[in-house]
């Protein structure tokens, strides 16, 4: 995990310190990512639609 986010971090998509996470660049954080997220998003928006901001 502190690989990951260390290479996030130096992309400049995240910035982490002692355990917060604090995402810079949602957009950029998402392209960067596997497409298992879009998939896992959607269905969590369909499971729970008043969970978060669909």
């Amino acid at each position: 995990m502190r690989k990951a986010a260390g290479k996030l971090q130096q992309a400049g998509l995240i910035h982490d310190s002692r355990g917060k996470i604090t995402v810079l660049d949602r957009p950029g954080l998402e392209a960067r990512v596997c497409e298992c997220y879009e998939v896992v998003r959607k269905e969590f928006s369909r499971l729970l639609p008043d969970a978060i901001g669909s």
